[in-house]
Formats: structure tokens, C-alpha cells, sequence
């Protein structure tokens, strides 16, 4: 494969090679040095993996051991994700499967109600976007899970990102064509960049780089986990003397009360970003939608963005537009 060919394969005419940080993006806003974003995974798989292989010659392949892990997510771990941000005063921004607001609503309800920023996780968990064999596949499964959510909010669908996430050659033009103003599909970038797709142009508010998932932290043990949350905020923090920097975090709801990084994670990270001066914390995805400054640094559908914030997007009326969400928006 030539260069050309790596170039073209890798997407670089829509993600830039070489993110920049914008001219005068010297701090963010109210002069804080850090910004620290959360992403919930508020997830549901239609047949659940299982946690530890089946029993040898299982004549049933439904894993109930699985299962429970995401119903308890659903029924427990997600209200106390929920506790935890409203203690603290802090907003994240939910990606969430199209079936969770099939079979789960409530919490959907409940997220919205409580300020929280809600985007699309495509359809199933179980069912991720690379297993698909056409476009057409994957533009439908993501047009159904926009829908459900759409109903349930009454409100567009702004984020998106997939499942893993493992996006496709496909993933950014169906998002371009859906209207989205911004991905979290990509690990590849300290700072937000602009994704351009044939003139429509989205943020990339990336995922977890720097910084660790849930699962990252649990296979390294309680005692490793909470250490490595620490000197990474630390170092972060000492990084972000000369220039602003992003902590970033992503966490599912299954969230149990035992003692270790899942306990949960974002306690872990807000209560030393509150113990700091010059940081933000909290409002996850928040900060480079609906704060006008970065989408002015970062890029993102102008027209798009405007008629969001004068509250029309596609016909549907924002309620959001122009209220306090807490945290990074609180700033602006």
C-alpha cells in the first residue's frame, strides 16, 4: 500500500493528520487550565457476552451470568452514576443504545430531566458497526437508534459515537449525513479537532486519550486502578502550566458500591479536579457543543450549530437552548 493509499484508507482527507491547537486558544473558559470530560456508557446488548467462558457442553447458550451484569447497570448502577454527579454538581454526557430507550426509557427520562447531554450509541451493543456488510446496514441501524432516542427527548440527536468504539469507512459520512455536530469515535488527539466530511464539518471530542475506560482500570486491580487515575491527573495538571489540557474518562453504568476504581470512576476524578484551582469539571461533550467559544476553535456545522442554539434543529424544537447545564457551560 502507498502512502496515498494509507492516507486515503486512514480517512486523513476527512480527520486531520496532525491536529492543531487554534490561534488563541490559550485557556479554557474562565481562564481554567484543565478541562476534565466524562462519557457514560449507558449500553444494551441483545445477547450479552459472556463474562467467563460457558460451562463445557451447555445445551443453552443464554449466559444469565451475563445478563445480570447489564441488567444490574440498567436497574442499579445507572441511578448510582446519577447520585454521584448530582452530589458533586456535575453533567456528563450519556452515549446510549438505541435499545436502552426501548427497554429502559426511565433513565433516559431521568438523565434528560437531571441536565445530562444524551447522544446516540447506535442500536445494539452486541452488534457492533464493523460487522456490518453494507452502508446501508449500518446507516439504518444508526437512523433507528436516533429515532428512539429522538422520541423519548423530543429533541435532536447531536453526538454520536459507536460501539467499541470501532467505527467504519462508512461511520463519518452516515454521521455528516445525519446531521451530528460532533464524534467520539477517535483516541488519537490531547485536544478536540474538526473532522471535515465533503463540507460538513463536526468536532472530534475523542475518547479516553489521555486517560483510561472503566475496563482499563479494572483489569489493573483497585490498588493499580486508583493509582494510575491519580498520577495521571497529576501529570496532566502539571502539563497544563503552558497550555490548556483535556482529562478525559469514560465509565458504563455498571457500577457496583465496592471499593476500587468502578466505585465509580467519576468520583474518582471529580473530587481531586475540585480540590484544584484553574480546572473544569464535569460537562463532558458539553463543552464543545453548546459553548459557542469552542465551537468557534474547534469547527463544527456552523449552520447547524446556530440553529441550535437559537433552538431549532430539524423541525424540532430545543428546550435546552440557552439553559444552565452546570459545569463547562456554567463557564461560558
Amino acid at each position: 500500500m502507498s502512502p496515498e493509499d494509507m492516507e486515503r484508507t486512514y480517512q486523513w482527507n476527512y480527520r486531520p493528520k496532525t491536529p492543531r491547537r487554534p490561534a488563541g486558544f490559550g485557556s479554557w473558559p474562565g481562564g481554567a487550565r484543565m478541562a476534565v470530560q466524562l462519557i457514560m456508557l449507558h449500553e444494551w446488548e441483545s445477547a450479552p457476552r459472556p463474562i467467563r467462558p460457558m460451562p463445557a457442553g451447555a445445551a443453552h447458550t443464554l449466559d444469565f451470568l451475563a445478563l445480570g451484569v447489564r441488567e444490574y447497570g440498567a436497574r442499579f448502577g445507572f441511578w448510582r452514576l446519577m447520585e454521584v454527579l448530582a452530589k458533586h454538581d456535575v453533567k456528563a454526557s450519556l452515549v446510549v443504545s438505541g435499545l436502552i430507550c426501548e427497554l429502559f426509557p426511565e433513565t433516559v427520562e431521568e438523565a434528560k430531566r437531571r441536565g445530562h447531554e444524551l447522544a446516540t450509541h447506535q442500536w445494539d451493543q452486541a452488534v457492533h458497526p464493523t460487522t456490518y456488510k453494507t452502508r446501508e446496514e449500518e446507516g439504518e441501524a444508526m437512523r433507528r437508534a436516533v429515532a428512539a432516542l429522538q422520541a423519548i427527548t423530543g429533541e435532536p440527536v447531536l453526538g454520536y459515537m459507536s460501539q467499541g468504539p470501532r467505527p467504519t469507512p462508512n461511520t463519518l459520512d452516515l454521521c455528516a449525513e445525519a446531521g451530528f455536530l460532533w464524534n467520539a469515535d477517535y483516541s488519537d488527539s490531547d485536544i478536540p479537532y474538526t473532522i471535515d466530511v465533503n463540507g460538513h464539518k463536526l468536532v472530534s471530542v475523542g475518547y479516553v486519550a489521555p486517560g483510561y475506560t472503566d475496563n482499563d482500570l479494572e483489569r489493573m486491580g483497585p490498588s493499580i486502578g486508583l493509582e494510575a487515575l491519580r498520577s495521571t491527573f497529576d501529570v496532566l495538571y502539571e502539563e497544563s502550566f503552558p497550555q490548556p489540557r483535556l482529562r478525559q474518562a469514560s465509565h458504563g453504568q455498571r457500577a457496583r458500591p465496592v471499593p476500587g476504581p468502578r466505585s465509580p470512576t467519576p468520583q474518582r476524578l471529580v473530587l481531586p479536579s475540585r480540590r484544584h484551582g484553574q480546572i473544569l469539571a464535569g460537562a463532558g461533550q458539553t463543552l464543545a457543543l453548546r459553548s459557542q467559544p469552542l465551537i468557534h476553535l474547534f469547527g463544527g456545522d456552523r449552520e447547524r450549530r446556530d440553529a441550535h442554539a437559537a433552538g431549532v434543529v430539524d423541525g424540532v424544537g430545543d428546550r435546552r437552548a440557552g439553559a444552565k447545564v452546570g459545569g463547562f457551560a456554567d463557564a461560558f
